[in-house]
């Protein structure tokens, strides 16, 4: 069987739900061919002529699937032009919470869920021939009216509406708690079959040690994907044996200088099960590994558990993330649901700040907020005096790297339901931009609003990097005096020129920031760290920024 996976674009990770699925496909079927094309190099028509594929597969999130179902079809035009069937099929988790995408698309299925055995199944009864509609964790065009139901939404929300999966018919009855059964990822696929080493200056590379969060964020899939497996365990992970056998193949195979530890939360305590996982990690790590790594952690767990951090020190942890989301407390803990206090927040970048850990951390920009709760709790009126509150708190916390992306109210999430309701936004989630620091999609906020709130999306980096600077003039003088620039007057300009300069100017900053500081494995110069891909990644995302219309 030949299978050949889709993605749009390369840029700065890699993309491992496509890694994963290339290892299964030939750890369970060997006498598999894989190929991956990536739609950019535009290349696709003739890549599908040449290799004959039977089977076009997409890993797509929300935003990125309106190309996805346009290239599938093109796929449909061409294999009636070859006279070969070709089976189209997409996961992700926007095929798991918005499956009505499959009616009237060129798809020929959906994987919902985590399809580790679903995947290899549907290959096999592709390969024979047989009815693949029975698979659990698979949606057919065959089975859909059979596995999925709509919730009941007024009639002009029924695009927008939380499809649920009927879960006797279509679940994912293997949500395994031990993930060691699992294959090393695809890396030479990934690494071979595009041009990510070109641009990886850093010699970064990208792995999971686990699966899944227990918390409740409005805006997150967990909540939900926990609610398919009630009463299952919410987090699976790798043994760390498994992790370092992994990671030291790739350092074997590929030059290797930094590990990014892609888990939502590494690590949830230094006590209990948890303590002796990390304990092992920080012992085993430096000695088997012995490279700089990132991980993403809560600010509450390091408030109340500060020894976390000291163990991660000791591995050899160079950066984390710790998300703020909100400045403002009410949006934070009431909106997004997030339940930690400031003081938590500012206490745990201050203790990563003193062990030499570098913090990146992200803030959720234009969170529309219901009038009465404004009046009630005596919040600021605009959006935009909230969003600037959540810059002034990075700024408190010395954070060192800020990424402030647009609220996205993705499909069958808690916030996404509460912005319908508020008719907050229209619930046409195909207008979602693929660009996180686009403009707002809510319809409540002026274009005015919206463009401040973009503004400050890409000069919040500018004011944290003054902000977290060791140098006390830069940090006191220059800092405040900036933030008052930005706050008070560029963000304010209307003319788009003017946003088109901020992007570059945070296109700028971010890569070296990333190069320099986030992911530094030893030291770069500037031009280590702008040679390679930053042009080519620069102009990707000025056009996902500033799309034709």
């Amino acid at each position: 069987m030949k299978i050949a996976f889709v993605m749009l674009n390369v840029l700065s990770t890699e993309r491992m739900s496509v890694m994963l699925l290339s290892a299964l496909a030939k750890k369970n079927l060997p006498d598999t061919e894989v190929e991956l094309f990536v739609y950019s190099d535009g290349m696709l028509k003739s890549q599908i002529r040449h290799f004959e594929p039977d089977v076009v597969a997409y890993s797509a999130m929300t935003g990125e699937h309106i190309q996805y179902l346009k290239i599938a079809r093109q796929v449909k035009i061409f294999e009636k032009r070859i006279g070969k069937k070709i089976f189209q099929i997409m996961g992700g988790p926007h095929c798991t919470f918005a499956p009505e995408i499959l009616k009237g698309s060129a798809l020929d299925a959906i994987g919902v869920g985590e399809c580790d055995e679903a995947w290899p199944a549907l290959l096999w009864g592709l390969g024979i021939g047989a009815d693949v509609s029975h698979i659990s964790g698979i949606v057919t065009q065959d089975n859909f009216d059979k596995v999925v139901k709509s919730a009941a939404l007024p009639e002009n929300y029924i695009k927008y509406q939380a499809i649920n999966i009927d879960h006797r018919t279509c679940e994912d009855k293997h949500h395994q708690k031990c993930l060691d059964h699992l294959p090393f990822l695809d890396w030479d696929l990934f690494l071979t079959k595009t041009d990510f080493e070109e641009r990886n200056s850093l010699l970064k590379r990208t792995i999971m040690t686990r699966r899944g969060c227990p918390y409740r964020c409005t805006y997150c899939f967990n909540r939900v994907f926990n609610a398919l497996h009630p009463g299952q365990q919410t987090v699976h992970s790798y043994s760390v044996d498994r992790v370092i056998q992994e990671c030291k193949w790739v350092g074997k195979h590929w030059p290797t200088e930094f590990w990014k530890i892609y888990d939502d939360i590494f690590v949830f305590s230094s006590r209990g099960k948890e303590g002796a996982r990390l304990e092992e990690f920080a012992e085993k790590w430096p000695r088997e590994i012995g490279l700089p790594f990132f991980v993403l952690l809560r600010a509450d767990l390091v408030a109340n558990d500060p020894e976390i951090l000291r163990l991660l020190k000791k591995a050899g942890c160079a950066s984390v993330t710790m998300s703020i989301e909100g400045g403002n407390e009410f949006v934070r803990n009431h909106v997004l649901e997030r339940k930690m206090t400031d003081e938590q927040i500012v206490f745990a970048h201050h203790f990563a700040w003193e062990l030499g850990i570098k913090t990146f951390s992200n803030i959720i920009l234009s969170v529309p907020v219901r009038r009465g709760d404004v009046l009630k709790y005596n919040l600021p009126e605009e959006s935009i005096a909230r969003d600037i509150q959540s810059v002034k708190l990075c700024l408190k916390s010395r954070v060192h790297f800020v990424e402030a992306p647009m609220l996205f109210p993705y499909p069958a999430t808690k916030l996404g339901k509460y912005c319908s309701d508020m008719r907050f936004f229209d619930g046409d989630i195909d207008k979602l931009p693929q660009s996180y620091q686009n403009v707002s999609p809510f319809d409540c906020f002026s274009p005015q609003e919206k463009r401040m709130s973009q503004n400050l999306a890409l000069l919040s980096m500018w004011c944290v990097y003054f902000g977290s600077r060791r140098n006390s003039f830069v940090r006191q003088i220059v800092s405040p005096t900036f933030f008052k620039l930005v706050t008070g007057f560029l963000i304010r300009l209307p003319w788009q020129w003017c946003t088109k300069i901020y992007f570059l100017a945070y296109a700028v900053l971010q890569q070296w920031l990333c190069g320099a500081e986030i992911y530094r494995p030893k030291f770069r110069t500037p031009w280590q760290t702008f040679k390679t891909g930053f042009w080519k990644r620069l102009m990707y995302e000025y056009k996902k920024q500033f799309p034709k219309k």
